[in-house]
């Protein structure tokens, strides 16, 4: 058994509510809205791309939305995975692409690190205090949201302005001295103003970044901490009855401790403490015109990254990267039955880093790249249809043209059956074109998908959604053998099957909630025998389990499984795992919320990534008050 110290969650997994259609008893009205799958707000009964919704409810109290965590674990077709410790580098893979091919974004604008090798954000940074709900649009997505979109979209969506005054706070304390905080505020100005505040804080001893023991257990590591304060704040202003205006800035800082590589391959391993101090912020703005028939949006963000590393002497040691993005769109509904939208984006990256050898710059580099799409969707008596087209421009390696043809019915209000096929792409990096590694010849990857499946409500309380995923590769980038990135000319592909069942009790003084999600997908066998990165670490297996019981006198508990099996990595097999975790909650007044958890209570030893080190059993505790 791994050794217990009394502490805290630093990464907190939320209990999701999944936006399928409403059930037959719940009037149209009262649908979830969601904005993700079409850049524009529609009833999720109106959408065909799969789409889940992570949102608040009644369990929010304990447990401060942690978007990668929540969705890696509560959604079909998603994988999270983290190198070391609570700050080390998090990303998420939605339907076996790689982490570079799921776009994430923040209230719609691209959440990227053009200094990084894929340009992929590290996840575990989020500013929790920002960020009120995530929407996950699965399958490929590149004719609405360009570069990255494979696999599909996360959008993180923000805390924003409240008609009434309103405030949140959570703070908690657990297993590896860990002490999590977040405080949320909300409420108008006058008549026509409103705002939205947060600050989040985080502290932690963690566990070993490192570790020799292939499960995963750090054995006599020394600890690697990890420490972020985050801050938020929007002010909206209703302009007109039609008009809405929004400013914001979103700012995060960090230091996260690990181990130094190895000073040349093969060395030994060493278990000093350096460090990685970064920060990020970013500022936004945007309006909305919309009346009954027509809305039209329009978005400016600019956001900056550094990451420094004081002790590291073997490679890169500060990284900076700015990325400017722009866009506009309008809907237009037409008769009732169509809907008619288009739009154009512009983002541009700009990236350098210094070397820790001499201090020389490694590379100083920017890219642009410009968007054009136009979208036609239909919806009459049950049928539901739309085709995307999308034409972008990159002024570095050329053009793309991607697509989207979708098609569902719907059977009464208690079946859907839905279809889609269309192409999306990667535009390389700048460390993947310019860096000592790079290819400035290099091209986009591309990808062709296809999906089949339904979404059933077998009554007032059961749901079924299956759906069969299919996608296929080419021109990937990859590393190739000769240590330089290139696009291989292999053809990949990856299919795979997502099966949900959810059941929910009527309410009443005993109210139950139970949601089975498996997922299964497999490479092809020239992607695992290939020299690519696609198949590492996917699960051919994914099972996710939820069962919470709403108790009398407002106590809540809650079971969470999580099993993993089927990994690879260039080939070598990756151990399985299953991981429990139990929560209870009770609403001590009609303010103040009091919760307990546990996570990996049969404390096993598991590897995300083969290397690093991961938690055993865990307790935390903490307090909720909402006013």
């Amino acid at each position: 058994m791994r050794h217990i110290v009394p502490s805290l969650a630093l990464i907190i997994t939320a209990v999701p509510v999944f936006a399928a259609e409403s059930p037959p008893d719940l009037d149209p009205a009262d649908e979830v809205i969601v904005i993700t799958a079409s850049r524009s707000p529609q009833p999720v009964s109106s959408t065909v791309t799969p789409i889940t919704v992570v949102a608040e409810d009644s369990e929010r109290l304990a447990f401060p939305i942690q978007p990668v965590e929540a969705l890696g674990r509560r959604v079909n077709g998603a994988y999270s995975r983290r190198s070391g410790g609570p700050g080390a580098l998090q990303s998420l893979r939605l339907r076996g692409a790689a982490s570079d091919g799921t776009q994430v974004l923040y209230d719609g604008v691209p959440l990227n690190d053009p200094s990084s090798s894929q340009s992929s954000p590290n996840l575990a940074g989020l500013n929790s205090a920002a960020i009120a709900s995530a929407e996950v649009a699965r399958g490929p997505q590149s004719g609405l949201y360009g570069s990255r979109a494979i696999g599909g979209v996360v959008n993180l969506m923000p805390i924003t302005s409240t008609e009434d005054h309103a405030a949140r706070a959570v703070l908690q304390g657990g297993s590896y001295a860990t002490v999590d905080g977040v405080a949320q505020a909300t409420g108008p100005i006058g008549e026509r103003f409103g705002y939205a505040i947060g600050l989040s804080g985080t502290a932690s001893e963690g566990w070993s970044s490192r570790t020799d023991d292939p499960n995963g257990d750090p054995g006599e590591y020394e600890k690697d901490g990890f420490q972020r304060l985050g801050g938020y704040a929007r002010f909206d202003l209703a302009a007109t009855d039609a008009v809405e205006l929004y400013a914001s800035i979103n700012a995060t800082q960090a230091e996260n401790e690990y181990d130094l590589l190895a000073a040349f391959p093969g060395g030994p391993l060493p278990d000093s403490e350096a460090t990685e101090d970064s920060s990020a912020i970013r500022y936004q703005a945007g309006g909305v015109y919309a009346d009954e028939q027509l809305r039209a949006e329009a978005v400016v963000a600019y956001t900056d990254l550094e990451r420094e590393y004081p002790e590291e002497t073997v490679y890169d040691r500060n990284f900076n990267s700015q990325e400017l993005y722009a866009s506009a769109n309008v809907s237009w509904i037409v008769e009732d039955v169509w809907t008619v939208a288009g739009g154009i984006d512009h983002i541009r990256e700009q990236a350098d880093t210094v070397s820790g050898a001499d201090g020389s710059t490694t590379f100083d580099e920017d890219s642009n790249r410009t968007g054009l799409w136009v979208r036609g969707a239909y919806d009459e008596d049950g049928w539901l249809g739309s085709a995307t087209a999308r034409y972008e421009n990159h002024d570095r390696e050329g053009d793309a043209m991607t697509w989207r043809l979708e098609g569902a019915r719907r059977i009464g209000h208690a079946v859907k059956l839905f279809t889609s096929v269309g192409t999306a792409f990667r535009a390389p990096s700048l460390y993947e074109l310019y860096s000592s590694y790079g290819d400035p010849d290099l091209e986009a990857e591309e990808s062709w998908g296809f999906e089949l499946g339904h979404l059933s409500h077998v009554d007032d309380h059961w749901t079924v959604e299956n759906t069969f995923f299919s996608t296929r590769y080419s021109q990937r980038i990859a590393f190739g053998a000769l240590y330089t990135y290139e696009n291989s000319d292999r053809s990949e592909r990856v299919d795979g099957l997502e099966t949900e069942i959810a059941f929910m009790s009527d309410p009443g003084e005993v109210a139950t909630r139970m949601a089975v999600r498996y997922t299964y997908q497999q490479p092809g066998d020239d992607v695992v025998q290939g020299f690519s990165d696609l198949a590492n670490y996917l699960p051919t297996h994914q099972l996710n389990a939820d069962w919470v019981v709403a108790l009398p006198r407002g106590v809540t508990c809650g079971l969470y499984g999580t099993g993993v099996a089927g990994r690879q990595y260039f080939g070598t097999s990756v151990g399985n795992y299953a991981l429990l975790d139990a929560m209870v909650s009770w609403q001590a007044t009609n303010t103040i919320n009091l919760f307990v958890r546990g996570e990996n209570l049969m404390d096993v030893d598991y590897v995300e990534t083969l290397g690093y080190a991961t938690p055993g059993v865990s307790g935390f505790a903490g307090v909720a008050a909402e006013f």
